[in-house]
């Protein structure tokens, strides 16, 4: 094998090993975020979430503490009443103002928080520790296939230069 086929492999694999160790303390060791759907804000229809922190990827759960409390926004909250943990709506001119308001209780939770976030992370880590050990292969392949590969002989000249 040439000197330079054997640096190039080295920085390939070095360069892959940083990419891996990156994905590893840069990532998959910090906390995971989902921002799961609470409902739609009452004055405008738009969806509204929550963002909420969530294990790192390797804890076994996806989340151990409870989802925080659900806080109106201060329009929200300051037109609307509360009645036994239940937003309602007490003003007769909001709702002529905001007909979609009838009937609304308050933001929830529309789906468990975390699970999907960290199956999904779960998945993608597996996903890159499979291509970086291919491509770990592939290179260890590579340099074994150079070495078994003899060289080349050296090229004789096919006729003799006569010096004068």
């Amino acid at each position: 094998m040439s000197p330079t086929a054997s640096r190039w492999l080295k920085i390939v694999a070095a360069a892959l090993t940083v990419w891996y160790l990156s994905v590893v303390f840069i990532w998959a060791l910090r906390p995971l975020h989902d921002a799961i759907p609470i409902g739609l804000d009452p004055r405008t229809n738009a969806p509204v979430s929550k963002t909420v922190e969530c294990n790192t990827l390797f804890e076994s759960g996806a989340h151990d503490k409870p989802l925080p409390d659900l806080k109106l926004t201060a329009p929200v909250r300051d037109t609307l009443a509360k009645d036994h943990k239940n937003y309602v709506v007490s003003d007769p001119a909001l709702l002529k103002k905001y007909p979609q308001l009838a009937g609304w209780t308050g933001y929830v939770y529309n789906r468990t928080g975390c699970i999907t976030v960290h199956n999904q992370a779960r998945i993608v880590f597996a996903l890159d520790t499979l291509g970086y050990l291919v491509a770990m292969g592939a290179v260890g392949a590579v340099a074994v296939r150079l070495r078994r590969t003899p060289a080349p002989p050296p090229i004789k000249p096919l006729m003799a230069t006569a010096s004068a």
